[in-house]
């Protein structure tokens, strides 16, 4: 009998044994999960920060620079007037990108805001530009159709042949995007037709007073 339980007390002891040996294999095998898994986001993690760019002052530097001259370039085309909403966008954009250069921090949202902010400035100067010489074209036809009689005249001929081709020449070079040469070639071309109407004016005055009816 007691040879029996010798034997039973080490059969439990092996069971007991062996139980503790699986739980401590368990847990070492968990330990070791966690620990890769903690591994893996640090090594994420680091890997995200070497993929963030780090910030490009000089380039930085150079887009706010283009930002502004186009921005510039807007507001001497009328934009506050005949793109106001275009150009204020452009300037609420040009705010947010000059506190992110400042902060120096994050450059791929620098770059995202900057770029949008100059694109938008180029919108409203286009847009402007487009309606400012819509309205000179206007008062450069209400002039012709003013001198319409003294335009049927041979004696001022070539002076409007020569103003009908700088008209011609200036709806080209807005075709082109070239609105800045565009418009002094419109401005020359009102000159001349203006020179025109004053001339018959003069002309017509001096009818008058010399043939009284």
């Amino acid at each position: 009998m007691k040879k029996y339980l010798v034997v039973l007390a080490i059969f439990c002891a092996l069971i007991l044994l062996a139980a503790g040996c699986q739980t401590t294999s368990s847990s070492t095998t968990a330990t070791t999960q966690e620990q890769a898994e903690e591994e893996k986001k640090a090594e994420e993690g680091e890997s995200t920060k070497q993929e963030q760019p780090a910030f490009d002052d000089e380039n930085a530097s150079k887009l706010l620079d283009e930002a502004k001259l186009e921005i510039a370039k807007a507001q001497q085309a009328g934009a506050e007037e005949y793109s106001s909403e275009l150009y204020r966008e452009a300037l609420d954009l040009f705010t947010q990108a000059e506190k992110l250069y400042q902060e120096k921090k994050d450059y791929a949202t620098y770059q995202q805001v900057i770029e949008k902010a100059r694109a938008t400035a180029a919108l409203a100067y286009k847009e402007s530009a487009e309606k400012r010489y819509l309205e000179e074209k206007e008062k450069i036809n209400e002039i012709v159709s003013s001198i319409s009689t003294a335009l049927s005249f041979e004696y001022y001929s070539d002076s409007a042949a020569k103003a009908d081709l700088l008209v011609q020449e200036a709806d080209k070079l807005k075709g082109e995007g070239n609105y800045t040469d565009a418009f002094l070639k419109l401005e020359e071309a009102k000159k001349i037709y203006l020179q025109i109407q004053n001339s018959y004016e003069a002309d017509k005055n001096y009818v008058y007073q010399e043939y009284p009816r």
